[in-house]
């Protein structure tokens, strides 16, 4: 009776708990496809792009050191996919595997494979971030190598500022929640506007999403500026000595040890004063191209806070149906 008794108010705690998290993670923006929706086009195994995080970190006398925001953006990059991973497997996505900046791609077996050569490699990246159709004989190499049906891509970019932790805003969150029921608005990235092409996605990990606008919208995709119209060039930019390119480099998009070399763009006005993470998914065919589903959020927190990262990424991917 005891165990029984003290059962109830734990329950009432953790509702409460999970209340004030859900006040940080409102709905996010989903786009789908009709036929995948009704479940007449499927997607039953999945091949992962490399996942891009920016992470914009402040300190009290202005920007960090960026050696600093490059071990955040790589450690946030890190349990974003995991999570997502994880996240997706759960709904009924097994991944079938995981594509590296030069076109290799790990298998679920264990095995490597070269899917793609590093041309193949931005031309499928570049077009699926810009919401645009890859080149036939890219997507149909993909899927020859892999055995996959589809491919997802993930990126995100978000800032940290001195102030508030996402523990101190979710305790705020459940104290609002309990004595003044105030509801939570999603402040979602602007979406593109007819495929038209951004310049830099910004020094670190790179990712490409924007800042904060207006709810209902999406995450802005922007690429480097090597990839024009379909024409690749390689991106010419000054190294690190000694750097030695490996599978973590992609020249034709400016990529260098899973970094993008690139002028940082501006923070979005409305992200003034606030961190947050915007993150960006989106689920293509590899027969035949067309955009099934693609989710896009912002949420304010702290980015360098694991339980953060973990929760968007989990939140977002589970916006994407159960497999049928």
């Amino acid at each position: 009776m005891r165990a029984r008794a003290l059962l109830s108010p734990l329950a009432v705690l953790l509702t409460l708990l999970c209340y004030g998290c859900a006040t940080t993670l409102p709905p996010a923006a989903v786009a789908m496809d009709d036929q995948f929706a009704a479940g007449q086009v499927h997607a039953t195994q999945l091949l992962l792009l490399p996942t891009e995080v920016q992470i914009a970190l402040f300190n009290e006398a202005g920007p960090a050191p960026q050696s600093l925001e490059l071990e955040v953006s790589r450690a946030a990059s890190a349990i974003l996919e995991n999570a997502t991973r994880r996240a997706l497997e759960g709904q009924g996505y097994p991944v079938a595997g995981v594509l590296t900046w030069d076109g290799a791609a790990q298998l679920r077996d264990g095995r490597r494979v070269q899917a793609l050569d590093a041309e193949g490699m931005a031309l499928l990246y570049g077009a699926v971030a810009q919401g645009q159709a890859p080149p036939p004989e890219v997507l149909a190499a993909a899927q020859s190598a892999t055995g996959a049906d589809a491919v997802l891509f993930l990126a995100a970019s978000g800032q940290d500022i001195p102030g508030e932790s996402t523990g101190e805003k979710v305790a705020k969150g459940i104290f609002i929640g309990l004595f003044i029921a105030v509801i939570a608005i999603a402040l979602i990235a602007s979406h593109h506007s007819g495929g038209s092409r951004a310049a830099g996605i910004g020094r670190g990990a790179g990712s490409a999403v924007a800042g904060a606008a207006r709810v209902g919208a999406s995450v802005h995709v922007a690429m480097p500026s090597g990839v024009v119209a379909g024409a690749l060039r390689p991106v010419i930019v000054p190294l690190p000595v000694g750097h030695v390119h490996t599978a973590a480099c992609n020249i034709f998009l400016g990529i260098h040890d899973g970094l993008l070399y690139a002028p940082a763009p501006a923070p979005a006005p409305e992200l003034a004063g606030k961190s947050g993470l915007g993150v960006s998914m989106r689920l293509v065919s590899l027969h035949d191209a067309r955009m099934l589903w693609s989710a896009d959020q912002f949420a304010e927190g702290s980015p360098r806070e694991a339980d953060f990262v973990r929760a968007l990424g989990v939140h977002l991917a589970r916006a994407l149906p159960a497999a049928r």
